[in-house]
């Protein structure tokens, strides 16, 4: 984890505390938006989810999309 905020919503994944500088915090605030939730439906990576990604991650936008991924998948069964 990367911040006070991450450890928090590791434990409870729906915790609504973010960190502005946390790369973490920013890629679980993706995972829990509707521009992945639509890439999904879509069955591949809309270029609205990519344009979030480097809008958020730049040239890293990949390592984000993998960041992402984790959390989403951390917080499956949440709702």
């Amino acid at each position: 984890m990367s911040c006070r905020q991450c450890e928090i919503a590791q434990r409870n994944p729906l915790s609504g505390l973010y960190s502005a500088t946390c790369d973490s915090c920013k890629a679980r605030a993706i995972a829990n938006g509707t521009d992945l939730y639509d890439a999904k439906r879509a069955g591949e990576m809309t270029p609205r989810y990519r344009e979030a990604l480097e809008k958020v991650f730049g040239d890293r936008w990949q390592k984000g999309h993998e960041m992402v991924k984790k959390w989403a998948s951390n917080q499956k069964g949440t709702t």
